[in-house]
């Protein structure tokens, strides 16, 4: 029962054809040079901040929240960073108490959020979003994207309960693509899963005498690595596990890979082996002092294959 235990909001990087999806890399988040109407430009700035929390949050989906003024301007924004922090709307109402804006000025504002507002329901461990953006005084919010989630949806109906003018769909395109396994997740109760594959032209993935080392360059590795970090879990198969020994932990710091102002992981995805014969029997995989490690293994493994890691 691996999934529901570390796949809930972010893909599964199986390693072995390199992924046509990849994280988001937008640059620090600016503020986009638009007048109070343009409701899609200003949604694309809150996408860009919700950018920052895609690592760290699991397994909640990433947010972004903007508030702008009537004259055009941010008057405070924020974004998701981790499970049992603040939401993004709350780190934005936050702000702009913090800068003392006025209940006269959020009256005027326009409030910009990529997902849906949380609703007060069981097993929450926050406080319901929705009701503080109804008493922080905003009379117009938009909605890029409803949460699926039975648990925490209902925001919007609660807004528009309380007067507030909601539009939903703002942006979504954009926020439909960077929430894409979250939203997959719980659609379909399933795992989101990346499968990543370095091969030649021909298709071969290394030399018979296993003296090859690489087929992709620096900058593939680079992306493998945010890929990683992008994950909750890494599966790969025994004869991977065996031959290649591969540690298939984080390297971010090092390679100076964190996009600007995104949080890093606060820990390692699960290293997952798939070892139906219990071949699995020393090598870095079994350190789990670097990431945890779940070998998933079947009754056609030896008994004296059985470990106690």
């Amino acid at each position: 029962q691996i999934a529901p235990m570390v796949l809930s909001a972010l893909p599964i990087f199986a390693l072995s054809l390199h992924a046509r999806w990849q994280p988001l890399r937008p640059a620090a988040a600016r503020s986009p040079q638009c007048t109070m109407l343009d409701h899609e430009g200003w949604m694309q700035y809150a996408v860009q901040l919700s950018e920052r929390g895609r690592l760290s949050t699991a397994p909640n989906p990433w947010v972004g929240c903007v508030i702008v003024g009537g004259d055009g301007g941010v008057l405070a924004e924020g974004f998701h960073e981790r499970k049992g922090g603040p939401h993004a709307e709350a780190a934005a109402l936050a702000a702009a108490r913090s800068r003392g804006i006025t209940s006269e000025q959020m009256a005027e504002a326009c409030c910009y959020v990529t997902l849906e507002p949380c609703h007060r329901g069981p097993g929450k461990t926050t406080p319901p979003c929705d009701e503080a953006l109804v008493a922080s005084g905003l009379r117009e919010i938009h909605i890029a994207v409803l949460d699926p989630d039975p648990a925490f949806g209902g925001g919007a109906a609660h807004l528009r309960e309380n007067g507030i003018c909601v539009t939903v769909g703002t942006g979504a395109k954009a926020v439909l693509a960077s929430l894409r396994p979250y939203l997959h997740q719980r659609r379909c109760k399933a795992p989101y899963v990346v499968l990543k594959v370095a091969s030649t032209l021909d298709g071969a993935i290394g030399c018979e005498d296993g003296t090859s080392q690489w087929i992709t360059g620096p900058k593939a590795r680079r992306h493998a690595q945010l890929l990683r970090a992008s994950s909750q879990a890494i599966l790969v198969g025994s004869g991977t596990a065996v031959v290649d020994e591969p540690r298939l932990t984080l390297r971010l710091e090092g390679e100076g890979l964190l996009p600007p102002g995104w949080a890093a992981p606060p820990k390692p995805p699960v290293r997952v082996v798939l070892d139906a014969r219990g071949r699995l029997a020393r090598g870095p995989l079994l350190d789990t002092a670097a990431a945890p490690t779940l070998v998933f293994t079947t009754a056609a493994a030896p008994a004296e294959a059985s470990l106690e890691t």
